[in-house]
């Protein structure tokens, strides 16, 4: 899906489905659909005061860096972890989304993980061998975009990007595209060829059909935990 270049990067427009489908669920206070209101923000008020001290001194630190790493490694080496890879899946999103939540960005986060990695391996040598940082940080980046696209998102405690300009125009026609299709066509999954001939498109980037099934299922997961409209298993 090819946006206008007069466009701003951030200046999406409403899907015309999901604007019907509103003002319909409007005058049907009845509704299931009606009732899901804005979700709240993950973060307490303890937390938002810690994460403006943070800002300004630099010294407290709220996101969850830790437990992304965790399950981010848990998504990669899921039989390791003993776990489903959807489970795996669903924590590292639900992480990332209350780090959205609270407000931090894309800086903040190279900061906060460089910082983690570096002392997990002086406590425990050997242990993030097999950590790939800029990848980790690429797929929280795609759950944060399409936050960012989503006509159906989370109240985020900040008025500062999340992303920046240059990341965002990386994954907006990715995650445009599956985000179309599941509130315009409610397709619950997406050609992994045309994902893979967007990244080719718009970043010169070949990856193996796997790896793109995997960022397709990273966007599917945050729609889905924002906005379920389909049944669960």
């Amino acid at each position: 899906m090819q946006l206008s270049a007069s466009v701003s990067p951030y200046q999406t427009q409403q899907l015309p489905s999901y604007q019907t489908r509103q003002l319909h669920l409007k005058r049907a206070p009845s509704s299931r659909l009606f009732l899901q209101k804005a979700t709240p923000p993950p973060c307490s008020s303890s937390q938002s005061n810690r994460l403006l001290a943070r800002t300004t001194s630099g010294s407290t630190s709220v996101l969850p860096v830790p437990r992304l790493i965790q399950y981010y490694n848990e998504v990669q080496h899921p039989a390791r972890a003993n776990r489903r890879y959807s489970l795996c899946i669903s924590d590292f999103v639900n992480e990332a989304i209350q780090a959205f939540a609270c407000g931090f960005n894309e800086v903040q986060l190279e900061k906060e993980v460089a910082a983690s990695v570096k002392k997990q391996q002086e406590d425990n040598p050997g242990s993030m061998q097999d950590f790939d940082q800029e990848d980790c940080i690429r797929c929280i980046m795609i759950v944060w975009t399409t936050l960012v696209i989503s006509p159906k998102t989370v109240r985020r405690w900040a008025i500062e990007k999340p992303i920046s300009d240059a990341t965002f125009k990386l994954w907006r026609g990715f995650c445009t595209m599956i985000v179309s299709a599941y509130f315009e066509r409610r397709m619950a999954w997406f050609p992994i060829d045309r994902l893979s001939m967007e990244l080719a498109a718009s970043q010169d980037l070949v990856e193996t059909h796997d790896r793109v099934a995997e960022r397709a299922r990273i966007v599917f997961t945050v729609l889905e935990t924002v906005y379920p409209q389909f049944p669960s298993a």
